[in-house]
C-alpha cells in the first residue's frame, strides 16, 4: 500500500473511531436530551435521571466537591472524623466513579448536575472508543469495528430482556425502565471503558511475542485496578472472563498452549495482587453494608436468565461452525471471542462454589448483556471473514444501520424520572447560599407534591436531611438510628398511626422504604413473609415514639429548614409545638420557612 493509501486509512479508522465515540456519547446523554426537549434549554444546568440510585450518587459526588471527606453520608451530614469513624460504604469504596467528577466541579466551580452532564457525554464516547478498540485490534477492520460497537452499546437493554422494542412485544416484563444500562451514571458507567479497554489489552499481551507484551500486561493490570475502584459488578465480570477464556485453553489447547496458560497465569497472579487493598477497605465496611446490598448465602443454580439463554444458543453455532471446518476452535482468535459467550454462566452460577449471592440481577443490565453481544458480532464477523460473500460490505451496512435503528428507538422513548427537580432548583440555589454543613431540612414529603424531594435536596444544595430513602446506602446509621429518623420525618408532618396504616395497606414505597429499608422490604416480599404481624410491630412502634415525643427527643433533630409545597396544605401542628418558624424564602411552588428549638 503506497504512503497515501496509508493515510487515508488511518484517517478513516480515526472517523469511524470518532463517529462510534459520538454514538456513544449521544446514547449516554439521552435522558438529558429528553428532559431539555420537555423543559427547553432554559433548564440546561439541571441533569436528568433515568434510574433513582443515580439520585444518590449526585448527592455523594455534591458532598465531596464541597469538600467532605471521602466517607461521609450527604443525607445524614455525617463526616468520617466529625461524627467519629465511619465505616466504608460502596460509594467510598468505589473511588474513581465519584473523584473525578468531584474534582472537575471542584476545580471549576460546577454543581453535581453540571458535572454529571459534562462527564455523561465524556464516558459515552469513551464507552463508544473503547468497544470500537477492542473489535478493532482483533479483527482490523475499521468499518466492521464501528458495526459492532454500534451494536454493543445500542442493544444492552434488549439483550437484557428489556427495553421499548421488548416493551411492544411483551409489555408485561418490563420493569427496567433505562434505554441505555450502560450509561448509568457514575455506575456503570464510569466503569465501562475500562472494562472493555482491560478486555483489548488481555488480548494484545496474550498475542504479542516481544517484549512489548508486558507493556501490555501493565496496562491490563492498570485498567483493572480501575475497574476494581469503580464497580463490582465490573471487575468481576473481568475476573469472570479471565476465568472463562483459561478454562478454555485447558479444554481446548490451542497453538501456544503453555505460553498462554502461563501468561495468564501471571495475570491472575497481578489481579490478585491488585486486589489486595480493595478487600483491606471492605474490613472496615460498616456494619449494615452487607444488608443494604442484599447479600445472600446460597448455592442454587441460576441457569435461566435471558442472557444465558441467548450465549447458549451463540455457543451452540461456535461448536456448530468448528465441527463444520466453517472456523478453528484452536484458533486463539476463536477461542477468545468464544470466551465472553461463557460469561453469564459464570457469572449468574458462581454462588455454586462461592456460596455467596450479590443482586446477581445487576449483571443482567450492566454486564452479561454486554459481553453475550460482543460474542454475538464476533461469530457474525468470524463466519463473514470465513466466507466470501458477494455483498459483505451491503451485509455490513446493514447490521450497522440496524444497530443505529435500535439506539434511536430507544433514544426517543427514553423515559427519564425527574420527579420536581426543576421546581426544587430555585429553593436548592438559596439552600446552596445561605445554609451551613450543620443545617437538617424538613421537607414534607408525604404529600401528593414532593415524592422525592428528600433525596433531591443534598443533591442539588448539599444540605442534609432529617430522612430521605437513599439515606441508608450510606451505612452511617444503625437500622434503629434510620427508623427512628423516619418516624420523627412523619410525626413532624403531622401523621398519625392511622394514616402510616393506611399507607403500609395500599403499599405507599416512601413509607415501606422507610419501616423497612428497601432492602429488606424487598426480601422480606420476595419471600411472601410481609406479613400483618410486621405492619403492626412498626405501627406500635411509631405509636410509642409519639407519644414519648418531647422537647428533648425534639434536640436529637435541630431542624433548621422546613420546606413545604405551596399547593399541599400542611398542618404544622407538631412543628410548631416544638420549633419557631418563619418563612423566609417563596418560589413559584416552595415555601422555605427557618425553624429554631423553642426555649
Amino acid at each position: 500500500m503506497s504512503l497515501l493509501g496509508l493515510r487515508i486509512n488511518k484517517i478513516k479508522i480515526a472517523l469511524l473511531a470518532i463517529l462510534t465515540g459520538l454514538v456513544g456519547a449521544t446514547f449516554a446523554l439521552s435522558p438529558q436530551i429528553g428532559y431539555w426537549r420537555d423543559n427547553g434549554w432554559s433548564s440546561q444546568s439541571i441533569y436528568a435521571i433515568n434510574d433513582n440510585d443515580e439520585v444518590a450518587y449526585a448527592a455523594y459526588v455534591q458532598s465531596l466537591i464541597e469538600g467532605r471527606p471521602r466517607r461521609n453520608s450527604p443525607y445524614s451530614g455525617n463526616g468520617d472524623g466529625e461524627s467519629g469513624n465511619l465505616g466504608e460504604s460502596i460509594f467510598s469504596v468505589q473511588v474513581l466513579a465519584s473523584y473525578p467528577v468531584a474534582l472537575l466541579g471542584r476545580a471549576l466551580g460546577l454543581s453535581s448536575s453540571t458535572a454529571f452532564i459534562i462527564f455523561s457525554a465524556f464516558y459515552g464516547f469513551l464507552a463508544g472508543l473503547s468497544v470500537f478498540y477492542l473489535f478493532f485490534v482483533i479483527f482490523h477492520k475499521p468499518f466492521l469495528s464501528f458495526t459492532g460497537a454500534i451494536i454493543v452499546i445500542a442493544a444492552g437493554a434488549l439483550a437484557a430482556g428489556q427495553g421499548s422494542i421488548m416493551r411492544s412485544l411483551v409489555p408485561d416484563s418490563i420493569y427496567y425502565g433505562i434505554a441505555f444500562p450502560f450509561a448509568r451514571r457514575l455506575v456503570p458507567l464510569a466503569g465501562f471503558p475500562l472494562l472493555f479497554l482491560f478486555f483489548a489489552s488481555v488480548w494484545q499481551y496474550l498475542s504479542t511475542l516481544t517484549i512489548k507484551r508486558y507493556a501490555w500486561l501493565a496496562a491490563s493490570c492498570v485498567m483493572f485496578a480501575g475497574l476494581v475502584f469503580t464497580y463490582f459488578y465490573l471487575w468481576t465480570t473481568a475476573v469472570a472472563w479471565v476465568f472463562g477464556l483459561g478454562l478454555l485453553i485447558v479444554l481446548i489447547r490451542p497453538e501456544r498452549f503453555k505460553s498462554q496458560l502461563f501468561s495468564l497465569a501471571k495475570l491472575g497472579a497481578a489481579m490478585i495482587v491488585v486486589l489486595a487493598p480493595y478487600f483491606l477497605l471492605l474490613r472496615n465496611r460498616s456494619g449494615s453494608t452487607d444488608s443494604i446490598q442484599l447479600l445472600e448465602f446460597s448455592r442454587n443454580p441460576d441457569l435461566f436468565r435471558i442472557s444465558e439463554i441467548l450465549s447458549l444458543g451463540i455457543i451452540i453455532v461456535y461448536l456448530s461452525l468448528a465441527l463444520l471446518r466453517k472456523t478453528r476452535l484452536r484458533e486463539f482468535r476463536t477461542l477468545f471471542l468464544l470466551s465472553f459467550a461463557l460469561v453469564p454462566f459464570i457469572v449468574f452460577n458462581q454462588q455454586i462454589l462461592s456460596g455467596i449471592s450479590l443482586q446477581p440481577l445487576h449483571y443482567q443490565f450492566y454486564a452479561a448483556n454486554y459481553t453475550l453481544l460482543f460474542a454475538l458480532m464476533g461469530l457474525f464477523f468470524l463466519i463473514l471473514s470465513g466466507e466470501k460473500f458477494k455483498f459483505e460490505n451491503a451485509l455490513i451496512l446493514l447490521v450497522a444501520a440496524l444497530g443505529l435503528f435500535i439506539g434511536t428507538r430507544e433514544l426517543l422513548e427514553q423515559r427519564t424520572l425527574d420527579g420536581l427537580r426543576k421546581d426544587i432548583a430555585p429553593v436548592a440555589e438559596h439552600l446552596q447560599k445561605v445554609a451551613t454543613p450543620s443545617d437538617m431540612v424538613l421537607a414534607f414529603d408525604l404529600t401528593r407534591f414532593g415524592f422525592s424531594v428528600s433525596d433531591e435536596l443534598p443533591a442539588l444544595s448539599s444540605t442534609p436531611v432529617l430522612w430521605a430513602p437513599h439515606q441508608n446506602v450510606f451505612g452511617d446509621l444503625t437500622p434503629q438510628q434510620s427508623l427512628e429518623r423516619f418516624f420523627c420525618f412523619v410525626y413532624l408532618q403531622d401523621k398519625d398511626e392511622y394514616w402510616l396504616r393506611k399507607q403500609i395497606d395500599d403499599g405507599y414505597p416512601l413509607v415501606e422504604q422507610g419501616l423497612w429499608g428497601w432492602e429488606r422490604k424487598e426480601e422480606l416480599s420476595s419471600a411472601g413473609q410481609l406479613t400483618k404481624s410486621d405492619a403492626d410491630s412498626k405501627i406500635d412502634s411509631f405509636r410509642n415514639f409519639a407519644q414519648r415525643f418531647d422537647r428533648i427527643e425534639a434536640e436529637k433533630y435541630p431542624i433548621s429548614y422546613v420546606l413545604v409545597h405551596k399547593f399541599s396544605n400542611p398542618s404544622f401542628t407538631n412543628i410548631d409545638k416544638y420549633y419557631r418558624r418563619e418563612i423566609v424564602w417563596n418560589s413559584a411552588f416552595y415555601e422555605l420557612y427557618a425553624t429554631r428549638l423553642r426555649d
